[in-house]
């Protein structure tokens, strides 16, 4: 349990496995509210923790942002210690807990309302949850600026308690297409957040975010002719969904960056959890070191690459992979550099591809 505000607490669980963190978080007002449960196991462990920041209080809400286990899977185990709590959540979600035989009092919210409080100004956003695109809700907290963003802006490692600078701008941008593969409703969840102004995130998983004002941002140099041209350059090829199974599905894997140097061929590597797929299709990888890449590529653009995940099922049988071949250039301005800045805070640049190819390989 970590006191992240004055009144915010966050509850953390970390699964070695997946290397992924798992949270929920209390706002300890006059009418507490919890946001989301974690799973059957994480709630046995969040229960104690919450009767011990509540210290005899009654927890008064819980925001469900969509129906999955890490979001309500110990609802049962919450509303069993705290008799009375009501579940805030859409239309959907609710449906698919009376499917499952919860007996919680349910609030059906919808994406432009408002929580009537003394405690709080919570504020409902329509959310497509990636299962099935069904909808769901964001929420953000007006008064305190806090935006709880369930599976979006999301980071691996193990970051309960954990904080990161960033910028609202560019986590609004750095939202993947394979978190809302549906480009209408991607455009209209970026237009939506784009009405607001937060100062903290915190995130489903991940650390929490601690947004600079506009103010606060950099002025940086013009772009490099090489950066100009792969500005305003053909959109580049969709990326299949085979190639987005390879590059989400757990456990991570290596890929390898190939370019040529002045003795033959140079190799770095990175990993496919890190790789970020712009709306064109291009792949964003954040670069800490890479100098040498970044002056092969100064000279001579071709990039080769290879993914591979053992887990996703190929041509005829699991495992497989891809040799991308395209262009590569290292940009340290602009909205693809500072979507990949948001989240890899640690990234002096971001290695920009233009996919020209992909062949599977298994």
């Amino acid at each position: 349990m970590q006191l992240i505000e004055p009144d915010l607490y966050q509850f953390s669980a970390y699964l070695a496995s997946i290397d992924l963190s798992f949270h929920q978080y209390l706002l300890l007002t006059e009418e507490p509210i919890l946001f989301h449960t974690g799973d059957m196991r994480q709630a046995a462990a969040l229960v104690p923790q919450l009767e011990t920041a509540l210290g005899g209080r009654s927890l008064k809400y819980v925001f469900l942002s969509h129906f999955e286990a890490d979001e309500c899977g110990g609802l049962a185990l919450v509303a069993d210690a705290f008799p009375g709590v009501a579940v805030l959540c859409s239309e959907t979600t609710a449906r698919q807990l009376d499917g499952f035989g919860y007996k919680t009092e349910v609030l059906v919210k919808k994406p432009g309302e408002q929580l009537p409080s003394d405690s709080y100004e919570l504020k409902f956003i329509g959310y497509p949850s990636e299962m099935h695109l069904w909808e769901g809700l964001l929420a953000i907290e007006n008064r305190r600026g806090i935006f709880f963003s369930s599976d979006l802006m999301i980071r691996r490692g193990k970051t309960g308690g954990v904080a990161a600078a960033s910028e609202w701008k560019a986590e609004i941008e750095g939202i993947r297409p394979d978190q809302v593969p549906d480009p209408e409703r991607l455009a209209r969840l970026r237009t939506d957040l784009e009405r607001f102004s937060p100062r903290l995130v915190a995130p489903g998983h991940g650390p929490c975010l601690k947004l600079r004002p506009v103010s606060a941002r950099s002025v940086v140099a013009p772009a490099s002719p090489r950066q100009r041209q792969y500005q305003k350059g053909v959109p580049a090829p969709m990326i299949d969904a085979k190639m987005r199974e390879v590059l989400v599905t757990p456990p991570d894997a290596a890929l390898a960056i190939v370019t040529q140097g002045d003795g033959g061929p140079h190799v770095v590597n990175s990993w496919n959890s890190y790789v970020l797929v712009t709306s064109e299709g291009r792949l964003l990888i954040p670069a800490g070191r890479m100098f040498a890449t970044e002056r092969n590529l100064a000279r001579n653009d071709k990039v080769l690459l290879t993914v591979a995940n053992r887990e996703v099922e190929g041509k005829t049988y699991k495992g497989t992979g891809f040799l991308i071949k395209g262009t590569g250039v290292f940009l340290k301005e602009g909205s693809d550099f500072e979507a990949v800045k948001g989240k890899f805070p640690w990234a002096r640049a971001a290695l920009a591809v233009t996919i020209e190819s992909a062949e599977q390989t298994l």
